[in-house]
């Protein structure tokens, strides 16, 4: 079950990454267009920093699951490194199961706002606003199918010790 897990992250977390480079390269690209528009010929895009603002906000969202696989948020590993062998992975789970919860609650009130604004237009892309907000519960998504994959590894670990 886990290698089936880890099959369909990998899958995943290949897809995530070739999305977030191309919204990157469009952040990138929108921006240098508006500065070198602004420098150049004196005038600027009116939707720029609209657009560049809800790119880096999907950007942060769909990355985070990446980087909690990969272990790379700020961590406090105080408690878990020190305590005794036996409750270690234990706690792991503990930990894994704190976060699934919380992310489930960021994903679920995410997604009533999702519904809640979706009439609301943006000012300057005037497309609904439903699409920003829309990062919050798809990124948490994303962190629970990373997250229940660090759990069966770490079941697994328990498991295997026995």
């Amino acid at each position: 079950m886990v290698a089936a897990m880890s099959w369909f992250v990998d899958r995943l977390d290949r897809l995530v990454k070739a999305i977030v480079v191309v919204l990157f390269a469009s952040l990138v690209s929108l921006v240098a267009l508006q500065v070198a528009l602004r420098y150049l010929i004196g005038t600027s895009i009116h939707w720029e920093e609209e657009a560049a603002r809800y790119l880096m906000i999907w950007i942060t969202f769909l990355i985070s699951g990446v980087g909690l696989r990969l272990g790379a948020h700020v961590a406090v590993d105080f408690v878990k490194d020190n305590a005794p062998r036996l409750i270690r992975i234990p706690l792991l789970i503990a930990i894994k199961l704190g976060m699934l919860l919380f992310l489930a609650i960021v994903a679920a009130y995410g997604y009533w706002v999702v519904v809640n604004v979706r009439d609301q237009i943006s000012p300057a892309l005037e497309f609904s606003m439903a699409i920003p907000y829309a990062a919050v519960p798809v990124g948490s998504g994303l962190m629970i199918i990373y997250t229940l994959e660090l759990l069966c590894k770490d079941v697994q670990l328990l498991f295997a010790k026995e």
